[in-house]
C-alpha cells in the first residue's frame, strides 16, 4: 500500500501532466498548484470570481467521472475526491389549510338567500 507522501507525489504529477486549472480564465496565480477537484487539495484560497471554467474539457474530470464545474470556487465533494454530478432535491410538500368541516360561511348565506 502507497504512503501518504507516495499518493501526494503521484497526484502533483498527474497534476503537471493533466490539470487545466493553470490555463483557466477563473484562475489567479497565487502559488497554488490547482487540481481543485481533488478533495485533498480542495477550493481555492485566492479565487473568488467565476471567470470563465475549463473544468468540462480536463481530462482529469474525464477520467475521474466528474460533470460539475468551477471546483476552485465551490470545492470539491467528500466522495471520490471530487465533486460529482449533484442529485436534484426533493420537492417540499406544500400545506394545505384543512378544509372545515360543515358547510361553509358563504354556503350558509347562499342559502339563506334563497
Amino acid at each position: 500500500m502507497p504512503t501518504k507522501k507516495e499518493l501526494e507525489e503521484e497526484m502533483r504529477s498527474v497534476l503537471e501532466e493533466e490539470c487545466l486549472c493553470k490555463d483557466c480564465p477563473s484562475y489567479v496565480k497565487c502559488g497554488e498548484m490547482g487540481g481543485y477537484c481533488f478533495q485533498q487539495v480542495g477550493k481555492s484560497k485566492c479565487i473568488k470570481k467565476m471567470r470563465g471554467c475549463e473544468c468540462g474539457a480536463c481530462s482529469i474530470t474525464k477520467m475521474e467521472g466528474l460533470t460539475g464545474m468551477y471546483y476552485c470556487v465551490k470545492g470539491a465533494a467528500k466522495k471520490g475526491g471530487a465533486v460529482r454530478k449533484a442529485k436534484p432535491k426533493a420537492k417540499k410538500a406544500v400545506k394545505t389549510k384543512a378544509k372545515p368541516k360543515g358547510k361553509t360561511v358563504k354556503a350558509k348565506a347562499k342559502k339563506k338567500r334563497k
